[in-house]
């Protein structure tokens, strides 16, 4: 069991990429308050100041010889509390079982499961050239959004290991994994501001794989696979999203990722001593 907390604290922050693109003499003709791209209270995660609190759980039992079980546990948390604008909050969560069994020697089989679950909490706000310099300083306005993610993670596996076969020449494997996510993001605005619902995010994803090796000699060894891979995603960012859909974006009208694919792998290995 092990847990660990660490404070970063970032007392220059500034809107780099503004001051970077443009040179002083025509920032210089801006009106004062309206000199950024950034919002001056937006503060992007990877350089804000952050809290972050991590634990770890971990167990290992054999209630049997031939039995051993695991489990472990995540916890992570981060808080963005000088933010206004931006990431203010992240949490994660994941726990595993993890079981083998060897009724054999020669034999194992084994099973897993993993739930994984990631929040965040994201403020923003909504402007444009003519209300840029009111919109500037207020520390809440009726022009804020607040966008809360929910994603959540099952995956589960089953595979066995099966060795010295044919007089110790040859070993066989395989495994099959799933997983599912589901991900949701809720919003809600100020009163100056409307908000259609967001559509769920979702993704199955298989996998299934049978390996074998065989020695050719004491030194040489040939291995051949099979691979099958499967993935289904819905995702409206991509799916609803024309390449004219945003007003002075050009998008590239891909769609969400789905795939098939097989694979047959073949490789020989030898070892010089």
């Amino acid at each position: 069991m092990s847990y660990a907390r660490s404070d970063r604290r970032n007392k220059g922050y500034t809107d780099a990429p503004f001051d970077e693109s443009y040179s002083a003499q025509y920032i210089a003709t801006l009106p004062v308050g309206t000199q950024w791209d950034d919002h001056p209270l937006l503060r992007k995660f990877i350089y804000a100041d952050r809290e972050r609190d991590k634990f770890r759980f971990s167990l290992n039992a054999s209630p049997h010889e031939m039995v051993s079980l695991q489990f472990r546990a995540d916890y992570n948390q981060d808080d963005y509390k000088n933010s206004i604008l931006g990431l203010t909050k992240t949490k994660s969560e994941s726990y595993t079982v993890d079981a083998s069994v060897t009724p054999k020697q020669n034999l194992t089989l084994y099973a897993y499961y993993t739930y994984d679950n990631y929040k965040s909490n994201q403020t923003g706000r909504s402007f444009n050239s003519t209300n840029k310099l009111a919109l500037s300083t207020p520390l809440t306005s009726t022009s804020d959004w607040f966008n809360t993610s929910d994603d959540r993670i099952d995956t589960f596996g089953v595979g066995f290991k099966v060795k010295e076969l044919m007089g110790g020449k040859f070993d066989l494997g395989g495994d099959y994994t799933y997983s599912y996510g589901l991900g949701k993001i809720n919003t809600a605005v100020g009163s100056a501001l409307t908000a259609a619902p967001i559509p769920d995010l979702v993704s199955r994803f298989q996998s299934l794989q049978l390996y074998g090796t065989y020695k050719l000699q004491k030194n040489a060894t040939l291995r051949r696979s099979l691979l099958h891979r499967k993935l289904r995603t819905d995702d409206w960012a991509w799916d609803s999203v024309n390449p004219n859909t945003m007003a002075n974006v050009l998008s590239t009208g891909q769609l969400s990722p789905n795939y098939s694919v097989n694979v047959i792998g073949v490789s020989v290995s030898y070892k010089y001593w």
